[in-house]
């Protein structure tokens, strides 16, 4: 089964999913698992904290 939802609380996201698409600016900036995804650098990178 495939379910697609749009999440802008991370820490949910990173619960209910298995997979995570980062979206930024919409253009795909990281596809993988929430482990892969969530992290430091990408954060610098999309929101530039």
């Amino acid at each position: 089964i495939i379910i697609i939802s749009a999440f802008h609380d991370l820490n949910l996201a990173s619960i209910l999913s298995n997979q995570l698409i980062l979206l930024n600016k919409g253009k795909i900036e990281k596809i993988g698992t929430p482990q892969e995804v969530i992290n430091e650098d990408i954060f610098k990178k999309v929101y530039g904290t």
